[in-house]
């Protein structure tokens, strides 16, 4: 009977998981089950031990874009726009906009419901309170754009990737005939997101996700990861980038430098955009028209990294999926769901336990207290140069990563 147990738990296990790794042979010992060539620990690494569920399987056409607004999901696909209250137990959908046109990504500014026509390049928006929807062309064709499919709004303004131009552009939102400006040539940028400075955006075709400086005059993609499946749709949680793959949802850790995509869910109908609400993700399932959702339970904590005695830093956290509390000696939840201020003093040097709560489920991590660094200047000589020059790449310092600062010193932003 334990052995037929093993066998059954082993079964439903890889069952439910779709792994893909393979049992060269499975040996009863005893009460013990003796698996072979099995790489346990990668399949750990590589998925998270989370079911999908159905929450809207009719009246969608192709689901594709998402935007939440509330507790009201927005749906864009063939056929035009539907929504759903989330709040309902078995939510029904309700047609906003019904037309020809397939609404591959979509997005609230105010009222105003901003949607992108991948397949006829245009890019429209409407109020949403109007009884009768009066569509808005912002940009078409005629405007040099093929293939919108991504939105965003920083700093007031709306950036636009463009999958089949390879770019991305960002407009003014608030003109009526606004003119699009380029931004990144070269990548076919799609989904788009920002923290802090940064803005990713996923590379369909080449299966990567960049980022560049968004206070740059000419910035420069850097790759943060690649072996993506034609990555879509990017959402954030916290430091936490989830990525809409062909038929898995993955997420990377954005702290680290080389971030290793891990799973979250497998076995999805072309997933293609995805939406928090709460703890739940929504996912856009375009070939299995429906619309789908996982809890993102037990929350996960990105690296924290470490911290100098003496400082007193106040945005750290980034634990996924936000709105809940952090606690542990020397921490004040900041109130946001997202960050805490930390107190080093009150702890001292060495490894501090941080908890993050969120619907009475813990996360811990550990946050170092470190001395700060020994600063030192590689050279004594003293630099001369011409009243009217202007040097340029000075420094010679280590530890790098620091900020200059004096009379007459412009930071480079290098950290060198």
């Amino acid at each position: 009977m334990m052995k037929r147990l093993y066998y059954l738990t082993l079964f439903l296990c890889f069952t439910a998981f779709s792994l893909t790794a393979q049992l060269t042979s499975l040996t009863p010992n005893g009460d013990n089950l003796l698996i072979e060539d099995l790489n346990i620990q990668e399949f750990l690494n590589s998925a998270i031990f989370t079911d999908t569920e159905d929450v809207i399987t009719s009246g969608l056409n192709a689901p594709t874009g998402l935007a939440l607004r509330g507790d009201i999901l927005y749906i864009g696909g063939s056929g035009g726009i539907v929504k759903a209250d989330l709040s309902q137990t078995n939510p029904t959908v309700e047609t906003v906009l019904s037309n020809n046109e397939f609404y591959t990504s979509l997005l609230f500014i105010g009222d105003f419901l901003y949607a992108t026509n991948e397949q006829d390049s245009r890019v429209i928006r409407f109020n949403i309170n109007d009884a009768t929807p009066n569509i808005e062309v912002i940009l078409d064709s005629s405007d040099g754009i093929n293939g919108p499919d991504g939105l965003y709004l920083f700093n007031g303004e709306l950036y636009i990737g463009v999958l089949f131009s390879q770019k991305i552009i960002k407009i003014d939102p608030n003109e009526s005939d606004p003119t699009p400006e380029d931004v990144i040539t070269g990548i076919g940028g799609v989904g788009l997101v920002l923290k802090d400075d940064e803005v990713f955006f996923s590379d369909f075709s080449q299966g990567r996700i960049f980022k560049f400086n968004i206070n740059d005059d000419n910035p420069t993609p850097v790759e943060v990861v690649n072996g993506l499946s034609f990555p879509v749709g990017i959402t954030l949680s916290g430091s936490f980038l989830y990525i809409a793959e062909l038929n898995r949802i993955s997420r990377i850790d954005i702290n680290l430098d080389s971030p290793t995509p891990e799973t979250v869910a497998t076995g999805l109908g072309t997933s293609r955009y995805c939406a928090f609400n709460g703890v739940d993700l929504f996912i856009a399932e375009q070939s299995a028209n429906k619309i789908s959702k996982i809890e993102i339970l037990p929350p996960l904590f990105p690296d924290l990294g470490s911290v100098c005695i003496g400082t007193n830093p106040t945005d750290l956290g980034g634990a996924t999926p936000t709105g809940g509390v952090y606690s542990g000696m020397g921490v004040t939840d900041n109130g946001d769901g997202e960050t805490f201020t930390f107190d080093p003093s009150v702890t001292g040097l060495g490894t501090q336990t941080i908890t993050y709560t969120i619907e009475d489920t813990p996360a811990s991590a550990v946050l170092e207290v470190i001395n700060p660094p020994v600063v030192t200047f590689s050279t004594d000589n003293e630099i001369e140069f011409d009243a009217m020059s202007t040097p340029t790449g000075l420094g010679m310092v280590t530890p790098t990563g620091g900020t200059y600062s004096g009379m007459g010193i412009v930071d480079d932003g290098n950290g060198m």
